[in-house]
């Protein structure tokens, strides 16, 4: 009989168990939260590819650059979006090849929690507190 061992760590008061596996009903679920967040994304995506009219009447210098403002706003999100995609693609393609929940740092499996919060995570929640103590300090020195 092996023994089992429980690798325990804080997270916001909650102790969470990194030793529990995902079930294939919770992978289920994310693959389909996943799928769905991708369409979504898709369609705001196309929505705001559309180049707003800015009509070829002469407006005023004002109503001009809040226009041109409004536009760069849109093409901003857009990014994000694409961006947000990227992550869910390389998720669902992780998922596809088996490798779903595996910490691209480390190893290790990240945890089910950190997945129901964020389930396109590349990071396991170690590595991802790591990655902001790395970032805060960039930006003080």
């Amino acid at each position: 009989m092996t023994q089992r061992h429980f690798s325990l760590f804080r997270i916001n008061s909650i102790f969470v168990d990194s030793a529990k596996r995902m079930t294939n009903q919770e992978l289920e679920k994310f693959k389909k939260a996943l799928e769905e967040e991708k369409k979504d994304l898709e369609r705001e995506v196309k929505h705001l590819k559309d180049v707003p009219d800015f009509g070829s009447d002469v407006d005023s210098g004002e109503e001009e650059a809040d226009e041109s403002a409004a536009y760069g706003d849109q093409l901003a999100l857009m990014e994000t979006f694409k961006l947000r995609l990227d992550d869910i693609e390389s998720a669902l393609d992780k998922i596809a090849k088996g490798k779903y929940g595996i910490c691209e740092k480390c190893g290790k499996e990240i945890s089910v929690r950190v997945l129901e919060a964020d389930p396109e995570s590349k990071l396991c929640q170690a590595d991802k507190q790591k990655e902001k103590i790395k970032g805060f300090f960039k930006k003080i020195f």
